[in-house]
């Protein structure tokens, strides 16, 4: 199932996947959310749009990220609707750009076609590893 496409984004190749993340009252948001295999939850938006979505917080948690540096990151509730599903997932507060971690497409095989226009693509295994 196609999910999304490769893009530039300020000059560097990035694999965007649009995500539907539904907030309180009927508002509901389309995430464009790069994939970063390097991110090990499940999804980053950034502040204003969690406020704008009205997102119950879930806590807090220290990551390490890219550079070494140790991070303290705020956790909200969300239901979003990815891949053909519905599902309740925890998202980081950021103030970058939303980022899709190996949480969220975890279990599926994922295809990036890396050239400007090019299709990312996501489907289930046909033989699960075990």
């Amino acid at each position: 199932m196609r999910v999304g496409t490769v893009q530039l984004v300020r000059g560097r190749l990035r694999p965007i996947v649009r995500v539907l993340v539904l907030g309180q009252n009927n508002a509901s948001w389309l995430c464009r959310a790069t994939v970063d295999t390097g991110f090990s939850e499940h999804l980053t938006l950034p502040g204003d749009v969690i406020n704008y979505l009205g997102l119950q917080p879930a806590g807090s948690t220290l990551s390490r990220l890219a550079n070494d540096e140790i991070q303290r990151f705020e956790r909200y509730h969300a239901e979003i609707f990815f891949g053909g599903h519905f599902r309740n997932t925890q998202v980081h507060r950021t103030e970058t750009e939303s980022l899709m971690g190996m949480s969220l497409i975890s279990g599926n095989i994922i295809k990036i076609d890396a050239r400007v226009g090019g299709a990312v693509e996501m489907e289930a295994p046909q033989n699960p590893v075990q």
